[in-house]
């Protein structure tokens, strides 16, 4: 429970993963949290899904052990958002439950505003699983509809919900946002020494090591740029297969698998590279995308999701169209043959200071959440 000020209106949000360091929907609850804290004066708390059954359970064929351990945890979840709306309540808080993309985190909040609280949700990834027909897709509807506002993360996701459902509630698009972090060319050189690649073309891919991610397109495509290296910041089910992978197509020496790093050290990474390579199968908008090009790394991502909503091709990154290691690999040199790639990376950084700032990011949420009056 959060210390709280007289008066105090309280934020708690509810999340299928919480890694603090690592992580778009992580990075963007923290960067919430302490956006929210600050200009609209609200106390804030995260319920999130435990992070060690969430890597056990993700993307595995569940046996029944695994079913009772996933259940057993959301109702651990959904026990602590309740037992803090009660609480809150009972002391006459103004109390606002934001759930973030999961269904049953969604669900929570639906029962949260049973219990007095107000609901917001924001869906930050693709909700396939949550289509019509299934048991998911059922809850979800009846959750949506109880909320006081939907948001999506890119307009992608709000045309693949209208797809699915039409409008539930009243809906809203926004971004969330970044700040700019830059590293001197002497770090740059030290992080570049580390591996001995000198002044090599350097991409940077960061993400989860997951079959939808796709890492081995970007190992694939690495082949057709013999000259370059890839620095892979993340882990996940792949590991051992991307580290064979390289292997077999006889890149092993340019691709440097660094586990998962703390977000300081991966914007470091993104200032001391050449560009982001983004090889996703689905996304909404990656976060990824906004802290490379904050930094001037320029992304060259496979148009997928909300991915071309931000990349204005040839000006703030390099759009590949084509799944296909051969296009991964032209869209990587264009930007290494790009002879307007520092005025590009300046550019793509004022964009995102100027659009996806923190306050304006809280001030939408401020609305959204009751706190700041439309007048």
């Amino acid at each position: 429970m959060p210390k709280l000020a007289r008066g105090q209106p309280v934020v708690i949000h509810v999340t299928n993963c919480y890694y603090p360091t690592v992580g778009g929907i992580s990075t963007n609850v923290a960067g919430l949290r302490e956006a929210t804290e600050s200009q609209l004066g609200v106390a804030t708390g995260v319920v999130a899904y435990p992070a060690r059954v969430h890597h056990w359970t993700q993307h595995v064929k569940w046996s029944p052990v695994r079913r009772g351990v996933h259940a057993a945890a959301v109702l651990w979840t959904a026990a602590k958002v309740w037992a803090w709306v009660v609480g809150l309540r009972l002391a006459r808080r103004r109390v606002i439950v934001h759930s973030h993309s999961a269904g049953f985190c969604l669900a929570i909040a639906a029962v949260s505003v049973l219990l007095g609280a107000r609901a917001v949700h924001t869906i930050h990834t693709s909700a396939e699983c949550l289509a019509p027909g299934s048991a998911a897709g059922s809850l979800y509807r009846w959750a949506a509809r109880r909320v006081a506002h939907i948001v999506y993360c890119c307009e992608f996701l709000e045309r693949q919900q209208n797809d699915f459902w039409g409008s539930p509630t009243p809906a809203v698009v926004y971004f969330g946002a970044w700040d700019a972090a830059e590293v001197g060319s002497d770090q740059r050189r030290l992080l570049r020494s580390t591996l001995a690649v000198g002044d090599a073309p350097l991409f940077v891919w960061v993400g989860n090591l997951e079959p939808w991610k796709d890492p081995d397109l970007a190992v694939e495509a690495l082949t057709r740029v013999p000259e370059a290296h890839l620095v892979m910041l993340g882990g996940g089910a792949l590991d051992k297969e991307i580290a064979a992978s390289a292997s077999k197509h006889a890149v092993d020496g340019h691709v440097h698998l660094l586990g998962i790093q703390p977000a300081a050290v991966v914007g470091s990474w993104m200032c001391a590279a050449d560009g982001l390579l983004l090889t996703s199968r689905r996304e909404g908008l990656p976060s990824v995308l906004l802290e490379a090009m904050v930094r001037r790394c320029l992304p060259v991502a496979v148009a997928v999701g909300g991915v071309p909503e931000v990349i204005e091709d040839g000006e703030t990154g390099y759009l590949i169209t084509a799944r296909k290691p051969d296009a991964v690999a032209d869209a990587m040199r264009r930007l290494l043959e790009d002879d307007r790639r520092k005025e590009k990376g300046a550019f793509a950084q004022k964009w995102v200071q100027t659009h996806r700032t923190w306050e304006q990011t809280a001030e939408a949420y401020g609305h959204l959440y009751g706190l700041v009056s439309d007048r």
